[in-house]
């Protein structure tokens, strides 16, 4: 394409995500500062610091944040390793492939929802205990959701996460020579798990390392999950920062400024130690890489196995427990299954569904559709995605978006565009457009120009080259990238409730808002419908290609 068409596609992607983004955090660092102020009692900064580190238990929020985000991103990469393993030898590629996407398209609400109906004190996981081994004929008295340390909270950020890094190293493997790597270790008595560890991983180390930090990021600014599974008492910062800007004390919401930038620079300092601690442990690691021990058989069978079996019972149980009590009437404590099962409870809810599903299905299929004709755009202009843009769409998952979130609110506020469908909508685009570029590029890269030349000696145009041969070779990507969209907008949270200013409901918002008290049976419906929407539009993405081209095989990408 011409300059011209280079330009103006970079345009539309910087006004769809670096333009919100920096606006958001210009507008919430002059709320911190005072230049930008609300009510007829402003605070200056300085006071605004000082009510900050005053608030009671600020140090152990920040702390639990900072604990739960780290041990997360950990646990997520050691079963994400493990899965990986584990499939490889004893599932295809192919099929791992086709599983996890489904699990990915569960938003990150409902699945909270589910683990927390799963390990809490009367829990599916207690009641399939009881009393037969624990002897327990009602339900303990122990913290296992909501407790102090926000074990739980690192749990289910690691399970959740899990997907997406084995999805990643998946697409990572490909580039480098595993097979030969594995081939050259057994020859010198190694076993594979080893030579995962110890060849495999460290190759695909410096490819995964942005992904892991985007997972780092996302731990430290989650409300969603950490509302469900998080301690409340003192909460982790994100939702701390939350709570000051919903405050009705409007003096609160500097203070909510500031703890977004310090949640900010938390995240720039976690990064930074990360990367420092990654490059001082690179000589251990080359020693331990060397030193020629084997491994016991337990060690490969707990981690190389129990690990991934227990991450998928995990994973099965939180989302199967969420269809359980969705048709439950009755089920009393200690019994596995319920007593009674009905669909009365869906006919009683019926209106308090249908509205939040019908915004969640606009704002998802719109700000998807959306972002997949800016990818293309894009990717056609550039053929390759530039280095320079990684940054640009990277900025709104690595920073957290509380950062921003409010200062876009606050913006929008002034202009009186704030509720509006349409400002929820440009929003969800800052989120979803970097994953579908991402999840396009690298089809685009893999796309043979050979065929743009045969199109062009048969005096075609570029435009007709473009829709006749090349559109129809990347539908099966097109189609997987549009799900993949409409799954990460169906699972905002933050976005919907900051710009849609609590007048656009989603199965997100709702589900999160009654998950404290609400009835187990009214957060399971939309739980279900939650989790239940991506799905069906993944199962579509996979079946619409293999009916365009069932009688064209080879066709598609």
């Amino acid at each position: 394409m011409t300059t011209t068409h280079q330009r103006a596609a970079a345009t539309a992607v910087a006004l769809s995500v670096a333009a919100p983004v920096a606006l958001g955090v210009v507008a919430t660092a002059a709320i911190s500062t005072g230049v930008l102020q609300f009510g007829t009692d402003p605070q200056t900064a300085s006071q605004t610091w000082q009510t900050l580190w005053a608030q009671p238990g600020i140090a152990h929020s920040l702390a639990l944040s900072a604990f739960t985000a780290v041990g997360g991103a950990l646990l997520a990469l050691a079963i994400a390793v493990s899965l990986l393993y584990a499939c490889r030898r004893y599932v295809s590629d192919r099929a791992l492939q086709s599983t996890l996407p489904v699990l990915l398209s569960v938003p990150h609400a409902a699945f909270a929802i589910g683990l927390a109906f799963l390990i809490s004190p009367s829990g599916w996981l207690a009641r399939l205990l009881s009393p037969a081994i624990t002897g327990w004929t009602r339900p303990p008295d122990l913290a296992l959701v909501q407790d102090p340390y926000g074990l739980a909270l690192m749990l289910g950020l690691a399970l959740k996460e899990a997907p997406f890094l084995v999805l990643v190293l998946l697409a990572a493997l490909n580039q480098i020579e595993h097979s030969r790597s594995l081939w050259l270790g057994r020859s010198l008595g190694y076993d594979d798990w080893q030579l995962w560890w110890r060849l495999i991983l460290p190759q695909l180390y410096r490819q995964i390392r942005l992904p892991l930090l985007v997972v780092l990021a996302y731990g430290l600014s989650v409300v969603d999950m950490a509302r469900i599974l998080g301690p409340s008492v003192p909460p982790t910062f994100a939702v701390q920062v939350t709570l000051w800007f919903s405050d009705p004390d409007i003096r609160l919401w500097s203070v909510g400024a500031t703890g977004a930038l310090v949640l900010a620079s938390l995240t720039l300092l976690l990064t930074a130690v990360a990367l420092l601690f990654e490059r001082l442990l690179s000589p251990l690691m080359r020693h331990w890489r060397c030193d020629g021990r084997r491994t016991r058989p337990v060690a490969r069978y707990l981690m190389g196995l129990g690990l991934p079996l227990i991450a998928t019972a995990f994973t099965l149980g939180a989302l199967s427990v969420i269809v359980l009590w969705s048709v439950t009437w009755r089920w009393r404590f200690p019994s596995a299954l319920p007593q009674s099962f009905s669909l009365d409870f869906w006919a009683r809810n019926t209106e308090a569904i249908i509205g939040p599903a019908s915004n969640t299905l606009v704002l998802a299929a719109v700000s998807s559709l959306l972002a997949l004709v800016l990818s293309v755009a894009l990717l056609e202009s550039h053929k390759r995605l530039p280095r320079a843009w990684l940054p640009v769409l990277y900025a709104p998952l690595l920073l957290p978006q509380l950062t921003f979130l409010f200062g876009v609110q606050t913006a929008l506020a002034y202009f009186r565009l704030d509720g509006a469908l349409l400002a929820v909508i440009w929003v969800h685009l800052v989120f979803v457009l970097p994953y579908t570029v991402l999840a396009l590029a690298g089809y685009w890269q893999a796309y043979d120009q050979r065929y743009e030349m045969l199109g062009a000696s048969l005096a075609k145009s570029p435009v007709s080259v473009f829709l006749s041969i090349k559109l129809p070779m990347m539908w099966r990507p097109l189609c997987f990238a549009l799900a993949i969209g409409f799954s990460v907008s169906v699972a905002q949270y933050l976005s919907t409730l900051f710009v849609g200013a609590g007048r656009v409901p989603t199965l997100t918002t709702e589900a999160v808002g009654i998950s404290a008290g609400g009835d187990r049976r009214l957060i399971a419906v939309l739980a279900f419908v939650q989790m239940v929407l991506p799905l069906l539009v993944f199962l579509l993405a996979f079946a619409a290609p293999a009916w365009r081209y069932r009688n064209r095989k080879g066709m598609q990408l």
